[in-house]
């Protein structure tokens, strides 16, 4: 995940910060575990790796004084790089932002998205088309 390699810069160097949102893991999820394009194949991520990171970037603010929210990944399904594998990986993470009590707040991004008729996808006033970004 390239946030953990920029959260120095990101955020410990701003001055004055004092409340984090992460929302990472969607793109490292559909890029390794989906298709897209003529993207070299890599190693699929999976839930364990995402929430390890996770947990750093959690730990470095805390260290820092730092409170932060755990921000829920949102649906994807149907994005060119959607996959069952990288779905079950995202409802991992989901569960653990939302119950590893890691976080000092989490921000349920899923819930307020989701489809009830299909919670993989999201609600239709909000899908742009690519069914990854609102």
């Amino acid at each position: 995940m390239n946030a953990l390699a920029r959260f120095d810069r990101d955020v410990l160097a701003i001055p004055g910060v004092r409340w984090l949102m992460i929302l990472e893991g969607i793109n490292d999820i559909g890029i390794t575990t989906g298709m897209r394009g003529n993207a070299t194949p890599q190693s699929p991520v999976t839930a364990d790796d995402l929430i390890g990171v996770l947990k750093q970037m959690v730990d470095r603010a805390h260290t820092h004084g730092i409170k932060v929210f755990g921000c829920t990944l949102t649906p994807y399904e149907g994005a060119a790089y959607y996959s069952d594998k990288g779905e079950e990986v995202r409802v991992a993470v989901n569960r653990w932002i939302r119950t590893s009590g890691a976080f000092d707040a989490v921000v349920d991004f899923e819930e307020a998205t989701r489809d009830s008729s299909n919670s993989k996808t999201f609600k239709p006033e909000f899908n742009n088309t690519d069914h990854l970004h609102e």
